[in-house]
Parts: C-alpha cells; sequence; structure tokens
C-alpha cells in the first residue's frame, strides 16, 4: 500500500469523525466521468428556493472539470459547487454530507456513517445482464452490492429493473432501505416539449430530419488494448462514413460515443454527421430527435417516452456481439425494427414508426413523468410520499443468515469441505451467503461457479484500507509479533471498519470462517458485531513449522474470542489445544462428504482442463489406466507435507521387486510439481511414475487404480481417504496427526511415518492385508450436520 494510500484512507477516516454536515448535498454522476444524466435534474431540482438552505457540491474527474462548469453555467446552477473526485476535499465530503447522490456507485473506500442519507439512482433498465448474472462477472459484484445495501433509496424506473437487481447482486433478504420507482429524473426530457422545440432551433435542425445515435461499448472488458479499441473504431468509423454518404441535406444525426471509442473517431470529414455539444445535457438533445438510433444500449428504454418519436436498432455485428455479450430476454421480442446495413438504417429513419409499443411503455416506462425529479427530492429532502412514486421494501423470508467464507475457492481441500457441508447441509434452515476475495479469484473468476446455487455471494470489495497507524500496528502484529495494548487498539478498529464497510449493512446472525486460513479475514470476522465460528483443519502448529502460512498471535486471539472454534478431528483438536489452551469453545465438527457426488463423477470420462499439467498426454494416461498392472495412486497438493519425496522412494524400492506396477500422484496445487519430476528422473521412474497437476475431477482416474496412498507428515481430516473409500479402494496411511485417528476409527491401515513403513504397507496390499473401510457415510453425513447446527443453536 503506498504512501498517498495511507494518507487518504488516514485523511477519510478522520474526516469519518467529524460530524455530519445535514444541509450539505454530494452529487455523483458516473463515478465523476459525467455530469448529466440523473444528478443534473436533482441538482436543477435543488437549485429552487425552497431548498436554498443546502449546500450543493457536484463531483467529477479533473478532465470532466471544464465541462462540468460550462454545463452548469449554460443551466445556470450557480449554486452548485464542483470538487474533484478522488481529492481530500471530496472524502471530506464524501464523510461528512448529510445527503449522497450517485447514479453509479461511490469508491471503495466509502462507508455511510449514522445520519447520511444515501440514495442511488442507477444509470439505466439493464438489457445486457448484470451483476452475477454476467458469466464469469460474479467475483466483482462486491462494491456495487454493498453501495447498494447502504442505500436509503434506490431509485428504480420500472419494477423490472428492480427484481433484476434484486436476484443480479442478491440483495433478497437483506436490503434494508426503499426501493423506490420514481422513473428516472432525467427522462423529464421527453416530456418538455416546449423546451424540446428550443434545443432544435439551437441546434440548427428545425427544418430537419434528426436523428441521435447512441451505441452502448461493444467491448467485454474495460482492459481491451488499444489496438482492440482501435479496431473497433475503425468498423464504427466505415459505417458511419458509409450512412454520411446517402444522407441528404435535410437530415442531421448527432452521435454520443462511449469514451473509449469516441476520441478515436473525428467528426469533421462528415457533413451530416456531428458530436453532440458537450455544454448541453444529451438527454434534452435525444428528447429533440425524431429517432434514436441504438444497438443493446437500454438507452432505448428512456426515449421509448417519446410516444412520438421512432427507435431503431442497428445491430451491423449481431452475430459476433451476441455471442461475447448476454442480455436479458431476446432481440427479437423489442418491438422495435432491426437492420444490420446502412441501406436498411436509413430506409427505417426516412419511414414512419409503424409498429406498436403500448405493452413495452406500460411494463419500461410506467413510472417516468415530467416531474420524477421533484417527487424524489420531496421523497428525500421533505419525507413526502407522492402519489406518482411506488415505495417497497424488502420483505425477508423469516430465516436468519449465515455468512461463510471457504477461501480463495482454490483446489484445496478445506474448499471441498465445504462443498460437502453445503451439499448436505439443511437448505431450509437458514439464508447461506459465501464471501470470498475479489482480488483473489480475479484471474480464475471461474472458481466461483463451484458455489452452489441456493448460496447467495458476497464478494468483499478489492483493498483493505488502513491508516499510517493501523499500517504501524499491523507491521507490529504480524512481522515483529508485538502484542501491546496499540496494536489491539488499531487492528481492532481496522478490523471493525473493514468488517462494516464490507457486509456492516447485511443483517448476518453468524459469520462462520470456515477455512481458517487468511490472516486479515480472520482479523475482520473477530471483529464482527455478531456471533462467529471458525474452522481449523490442520495441525496448525506443524503448518507455522512447515509452510510459514500462519500467523501464531492471530490463532491465539481468534480461538479464544470467537464464539466457536470447530476442529474437524481428534487429532485436530489435540493439535490444537496447545494453541488455544484447554478451551469450552473449541469442538470437534467432522467434515461432511459428498459420497453420492464422488460416485457419479467416478462414472464420467477423464478430461484435462484448460489447466492441467501432466507428463503424459491424455491418451498414454488413459492407456495406462486400462492395462492389466497394479496401479497405486495418491492425491494431495505437490507441497512439503505430503511427501512425495517419501513416497517416490518407498515406491522405487517396491518397483524393483515388482516391476509390473505403476504410481500416480494427482495434485491440486503447490509449488513442488517440478521438483517432484525431479526426483523421479533421478530415481530412474520416468516410465513408471505419472504425475498430474490440477484437474477438476480425479475421481475416474482413482476408480480405475488399486491402491490408495497417503504418506503426509500431517493432514487435517483427509476428504481423499473418504473419496477412496468411496470407491471402493484398500487404504494405507501414515500414522500422523489427522489421518491417524479417522484411520483407527474407521478400521483403515496405518503404517509409521517413514519410508520403510510406507514401503512395508505396500507389500502388506500384496499380502491382502490392507482391507477396504466401507464407512456409512450416510449416517456419518448425518451426525456431522446436526454436530455444526447444533453450534448454532
Amino acid at each position: 500500500m503506498g504512501f498517498r494510500s495511507l494518507f487518504k484512507n488516514s485523511w477519510y477516516v478522520r474526516c469519518s469523525r467529524k460530524p455530519v454536515r445535514k444541509n450539505t448535498v454530494l452529487l455523483e454522476s458516473t463515478n465523476g466521468a459525467d455530469i448529466g444524466n440523473n444528478m443534473l435534474r436533482i441538482m436543477e431540482e435543488l437549485s429552487k428556493p425552497e431548498y436554498e438552505k443546502y449546500e450543493i457540491w457536484l463531483s467529477c474527474n479533473q478532465g470532466v472539470l471544464p465541462r462540468a462548469e460550462g454545463l452548469l453555467k449554460t443551466y445556470r446552477l450557480s449554486r452548485v459547487k464542483t470538487v474533484v473526485c478522488n481529492s481530500f476535499q471530496y472524502y471530506k465530503l464524501l464523510a461528512t454530507a448529510g445527503y449522497l447522490f450517485t447514479d453509479s456507485t461511490f469508491p471503495r473506500r466509502f462507508i455511510k456513517r449514522e445520519g447520511q442519507i444515501y440514495v442511488n439512482t442507477w444509470h439505466g433498465t439493464p438489457l445486457k445482464k448484470m451483476g452475477k448474472d454476467v458469466p464469469g462477472g460474479a467475483h466483482v459484484i462486491g462494491n456495487i452490492q454493498r453501495n447498494f445495501l447502504m442505500c436509503d433509496y434506490l431509485c428504480l424506473p420500472n419494477p423490472y429493473t428492480k427484481e433484476i437487481f434484486r436476484k443480479a447482486y442478491n440483495l433478497e433478504n437483506l436490503f434494508s432501505g426503499n426501493y423506490v420507482l420514481a422513473g428516472y429524473p432525467r427522462n423529464q426530457a421527453f416530456f418538455e416539449e416546449e423546451r424540446q422545440n428550443e434545443v432544435r432551433k439551437l441546434l440548427g435542425a428545425e427544418k430537419k430530419r434528426f436523428y441521435c445515435y447512441m451505441p452502448t461499448w461493444r467491448g467485454t472488458s474495460v482492459s481491451q488494448t488499444k489496438e482492440e479499441r482501435q479496431h473497433q473504431a475503425d468498423v464504427l468509423k466505415e459505417y458511419l462514413r458509409k450512412l454520411d454518404e446517402k444522407m441528404k441535406d435535410d437530415e442531421l444525426m448527432m452521435i454520443r460515443l462511449h469514451p473509449f471509442v469516441g476520441p478515436l473517431i473525428s467528426c469533421e470529414e462528415l457533413k451530416h454527421i456531428r458530436y453532440m455539444p458537450e455544454e448541453m445535457d444529451p438527454y434534452e438533445i435525444l428528447a429533440a430527435a425524431d429517432c434514436l438510433v441504438t444497438d443493446y444500449s437500454s438507452v432505448f428504454y428512456d426515449y421509448a417516452n417519446k410516444v412520438q418519436g421512432k427507435i431503431v436498432l442497428f445491430l451491423y455485428d449481431r452475430e459476433k456481439y451476441e455471442c461475447e455479450r448476454d442480455i436479458y430476454g431476446e432481440i427479437s421480442d423489442l418491438p422495435f425494427p432491426v437492420t444490420e446495413t446502412t441501406e436498411g438504417l436509413l430506409e427505417e429513419l426516412r419511414s414512419p414508426k409503424n409498429y406498436e409499443d403500448e405493452e413495452f411503455l406500460r411494463e419500461y416506462c410506467f413510472y417516468d413523468g415530467k416531474e420524477a425529479a421533484k417527487n424524489i427530492c420531496r421523497l428525500v429532502f421533505k419525507k413526502e410520499s407522492p402519489e406518482e412514486i411506488f415505495i417497497e421494501r424488502e420483505i425477508p423470508n423469516g430465516k436468519k443468515n449465515i455468512l461463510f467464507y471457504p477461501g480463495g475457492l482454490q483446489r484445496k481441500g478445506f474448499t471441498t469441505a465445504y462443498l460437502n457441508l453445503m451439499e448436505n447441509i439443511d437448505r431450509d434452515a437458514y439464508n447461506y451467503y459465501a464471501a470470498f476475495q475479489e482480488s483473489y479469484v480475479e484471474n480464475n473468476p471461474e472458481r466461483v461457479e463451484i458455489i452452489p446455487d441456493f448460496v447467495q455471494i458476497m464478494p468483499m470489495s478489492k483493498g483493505w484500507f488502513l491508516t499510517f497507524r493501523e499500517a504501524l500496528a499491523s507491521a507490529l502484529f504480524y512481522k515483529c509479533n508485538i502484542e501491546n495494548g496499540f496494536t489491539k487498539k488499531y487492528l481492532h478498529r481496522f478490523y471493525e471498519r473493514e468488517y462494516r464497510r464490507n457486509f456492516g449493512f447485511a443483517d448476518m446472525e453468524w459469520c462462520i470462517h470456515y477455512s481458517g486460513y487468511e490472516r486479515k479475514v480472520i482479523g475482520l470476522f473477530q471483529a464482527a458485531p455478531v456471533k462467529r465460528g471458525i474452522f481449523v483443519h490442520s495441525d496448525m502448529l506443524m503448518q507455522i513449522q512447515t509452510s510459514h502460512n500462519q500467523h501464531l498471535l492471530t490463532l491465539k486471539q481468534a480461538y479464544r474470542e470467537y464464539d466457536f472454534t470447530a476442529a474437524v478431528s481428534e487429532d485436530i483438536y489435540q493439535s490444537t489445544i496447545p494453541i488455544c489452551g484447554e478451551n469450552p469453545k473449541l469442538c470437534v465438527v467432522d467434515n461432511c462428504h459428498a459420497y453420492k457426488k464422488v460416485m457419479e463423477r467416478a462414472e464420467e470420462d477423464f478430461a484435462f482442463d484448460d489447466t492441467t499439467t501432466c507428463t503424459c498426454t491424455k491418451e498414454e494416461l488413459d492407456e495406462i489406466l486400462r492395462k492389466p498392472c497394479k496401479k497405486f495412486i495418491s492425491v494431495g497438493r505437490f507441497s512439503a507435507e505430503k511427501r512425495h519425496d517419501m513416497l517416490l522412494d518407498a515406491f522405487a524400492r517396491y518397483h524393483r521387486e515388482n516391476p509390473d506396477t505403476m504410481l500416480l500422484i494427482v495434485g491440486g496445487g503447490g509449488n513442488l510439481y517440478e521438483k517432484t519430476w525431479e526426483h523421479v528422473e533421478k530415481l530412474e521412474l520416468t516410465e513408471k511414475v505419472v504425475l498430474l497437476r490440477s484437474i477438476a475431477n480425479p475421481m475416474p482416474i482413482m476408480k480405475a487404480c488399486d491402491l490408495f496412498l497417503l504418506t503426509s507428515q500431517y493432514e487435517g481430516q483427509p476428504l481423499v481417504l473418504m473419496e477412496a473409500d468411496t470407491l471402493g479402494l484398500p487404504v494405507i496411511s501414515t500414522d500422523v496427526t489427522g489421518s491417524g485417528n479417522f484411520m483407527r476409527r474407521f478400521g483403515g491401515y496405518l503404517v509409521p511415518y517413514s519410508e520403510d513403513g510406507v514401503y512395508e504397507g505396500m507389500k502388506a496390499f500384496d499380502r491382502g492385508e490392507v482391507p477396504v473401510m466401507n464407512i456409512d457415510f450416510e449416517g456419518y453425513n448425518r451426525k456431522a450436520v446436526k454436530d455444526f447446527l447444533e453450534l448454532l443453536k
């Protein structure tokens, strides 16, 4: 975290201790990138004498400031002051203004304070999919979701949009504010006929056929390269050139393009096409037009209010676009004419409106009118309820909410354990939510797809916003292992604020840190003002010694202060006692096992994933699995505690006596894959050992083997032992923490933790001394779920 970021965090936190200024209003449009839209109409309303006691501020980006000041002058909004987004003055206003308005979101470090009123109008009826409905986009909804949950008033244009947002951003059962169906203030322009005539005169379009073209952003990501953006601009520019050539002198088209594309296209050489003037509100220009040309932009929901106006959808890249972007419904279900060529577009522009849209208007435009801004301001500032608007609140389903943190959703044992718990849990007992850090999954967004459909998601908005003192306390505590009054005070303050920033506006009954890892999340849940539980999936003292991925002081505090600490086996319970002492909050809750799903997956054909790495081809592995030779398998991360080196050494001895034997080692991650293969080469076993890393479904491979071996130095409650038993494999495990008591409990075959022990175990298998455990997983799961739910009572 840089110095400037620390400075801004410290400044914002300091300003948050100042009194809320009840007569100050801060407005922001499109994260400061725009100044029109709904915010312009709200500012016009607030500039009336009845609101003269309010100090009005508009925040905008530095580059937009000249245009903002020009627009304020054009519309005679002299009382409105401007502030640059993300400046220190901006954060002071964000922390102290009594009223906050936006049509998008406020920054990630923002937290609404007691006494502040937050109004969000958003910026359109959704056509393109939103939130978690966007393929691969669920992980980024965190900042929007938390902004919505902080709202006192979420102003939306129609019930359709409300329902989309409730589901796409998981607001059901959580949103405590008011849904306000009031129409969009910007759409007032479509009901102001006199002003429309004035605008046509200002634009020199009085005696012309006047069109507006407002296409959507064609990219699938804001991180597109310059070359990709230039290509998109070149394609559009060519269509505009062809259109301009065929337009007549009594025709005028004004365009408004996305900021990524607009600067790359000049209209200077075009005769009939030009950009909308920056000093005017785009919606006033749009309302004056005879026809709107657009594509997948939701602007047509707004323009439809101009009943005599015509809408044409110009989809010149329809097939390509619809393959890349998902939309709600079908384009063919819309009442508007569609064309894919400039010739077809001109024909539609020059012909009268020839479609019926009454039903469309009833569904999407019912609440729009000429007093939307007035009605919203009456509601927010005067607490009146104009009859033109409809106010609705979320009706909870009566169940309590539980938030789980299952970690980064990688292929790890505790991820599988979490999914197994969700597979077996009573879905009607609670509302279940899963949190994860946005930054942990942004490079692999498909990870989010493993969360069951009945579990709602709450991604943690990217960033940890420490102040200077909190950063110092963090360094002293985590790096220097200093625990004193200073570190306790400022770390608690930090985590308490971070919890409020991410989850504080959702009413949770429990926060369950299921993975038990990640010290910051442990601290964050520890500071939560709700009941808290944490799971222990491994011998944490051994983790500290071998992997250095845990922090002892953090664990001591957590196991002492959480409402329960659940070890996933008796062995882990015993290994946790040295950390927390004889603690009545410490208990044992077995991991569940999704044995039915294991059996189903074992029947699938095995397949390599895009991320799979293997020392042989899929075809070669398939041939190995079909061979009649003995096949041993071990499944576990390529990391030091799994002791694959010891397994290989034992197998090398066994193989010399039993050459018709293969060993397969399958790992979901870890950093020792290459080093493990070097060990295989050193033992000259490259033809007899297969390493495979990162495969979504290893069950068909396991099922084709004859013996499962687990040679770990320590374990939690190893789910792979259950999976192997489910598939009918005899199992050998080293007698270590985690797996030792589990194997004794169910009659498994244990060997000493040594190369000799593993080698002797292989020989015992040859003698028929290694049994299949045949565990009753139905009864096992019932008890595990019952034990967990008992903790929540």
